[in-house]
Order: C-alpha cells, then sequence, then structure tokens
C-alpha cells in the first residue's frame, strides 16, 4: 500500500492500476464542480480552456469537459500549449473567448499573462480562472526568471489583474474539536496507528 499527502494527479485515481494507492489530499479535479458553480453563478455560458501540454493539466481539462457537458456551458474553443503559449492565447483571442479556463504552471501562468498583455486580453471584458495553489506572490518570483526581457513587471500585473484561482482547502487550519470530539490532526494520526 502506498499513501500520498501531496499526489493530487488525477491519473492516480484509476483503481485498476493503482489498486493500493491512496492519498489524504484531493485530485486536482476536485475544484472542477466549483468552477461549474463559479459559471453559473455569473451566467458565463461560453467559455475557452487553455492548458499547457502536460498530462496533469490534460487530465483536469478532461475532466472539466465532462462536468461541463449538459450543462448549458459552450466550450469553444480547446487550446493546449508546450513552450509558448502566444499562438494559442491569439486564437483565444481570434475566436472571441472572454472566459478562459486556464491550467498551467506558475512558470507558465508569467508568460501567458505576458501574451494576453500582448493581445489586449485583459481588464474588464475578460477573466480568466486558474489553478490557486501557487506560491505566494509567484508573479514576483517567475517573472525575473523568464519573463524579463520579454515583458515588463506592470504588464505582467496589469494582465493578471482580477484573475481568479481556484483551490482546495484544508479540513480546517484551526485546532478545535469538531462534532467527532477531534481535532483535525486527529484522522491523520489515526491512519497512520492502523497502516503501520
Amino acid at each position: 500500500m502506498e499513501l500520498s499527502f501531496a499526489a493530487t494527479t488525477p491519473v492516480l485515481a484509476d483503481k485498476k492500476k493503482y489498486p493500493y494507492f491512496f492519498r489524504t489530499v484531493p485530485s486536482d479535479n476536485a475544484v472542477n464542480p466549483a468552477i461549474l458553480k463559479l459559471l453559473k453563478h455569473f451566467q458565463w455560458k461560453r467559455v475557452g480552456t487553455l492548458t499547457q501540454d502536460v498530462q496533469r493539466f490534460s487530465e483536469v481539462r478532461n475532466d472539466l469537459t465532462g462536468v461541463l457537458y449538459g450543462e448549458d456551458i459552450e466550450i469553444s474553443d480547446t487550446e493546449s500549449f508546450s513552450n509558448d503559449p502566444c499562438t494559442s492565447v491569439k486564437k483565444l483571442k481570434g475566436n472571441d473567448v472572454r472566459i478562459i479556463l486556464g491550467q498551467f504552471d506558475q512558470n507558465m501562468a508569467a508568460k501567458v499573462f505576458c501574451c494576453a498583455f500582448e493581445e489586449n486580453m485583459y481588464g474588464s471584458k475578460y477573466q480568466w480562472i486558474i489553478p490557486g495553489w501557487y506560491e505566494p506572490s509567484w508573479w514576483e518570483q517567475v517573472h525575473t526568471e523568464a519573463n524579463s526581457s520579454r515583458c515588463l513587471r506592470r504588464s505582467l500585473l496589469a494582465a493578471m489583474e482580477g484573475y481568479i484561482g481556484v483551490d482546495f482547502e484544508p479540513l480546517s487550519s484551526k485546532q478545535i474539536k469538531t462534532i467527532s470530539g477531534k481535532r483535525r490532526t486527529t484522522p491523520q494520526a489515526d491512519l497512520g496507528k492502523h497502516v503501520l
């Protein structure tokens, strides 16, 4: 048996391939129902996807496509990229996509938003929804590494202003007893007793 507290990739949910794998953290797919509710709340009925060509992100996008299917939300364009997202961003603009559901890491996020700035795909007419698990102030870290020659810091900040980051939260950050009489750390401790 293998128990992970940090492996969120959706591929590990396949019990035929990984029958002895268990995790204490949800899959990256766990945010997709929340994205659906967000889209419905704001009555956004036409979206596009922009995905870094990595299995982890492709799996989440594929699951999201299934979640949105039959929900009166049109995925009008699906774009993916390996290293340079600008061609894909330009295609989204060409198809008049205003709500962009992004799946990419924080290094690529800086490149994506620099491309969005170049294409004028930011401001009140656009909404970017991206992973929320990036490092705090991720744009400060990656801007100097990857984009200093291509995109000014103020351009990056202008393009990313108002983005929505989606992520799951731990059970609780408070160390109080729950209705079960246990604290949030108790289930993990109990599990450890049974596994060992």
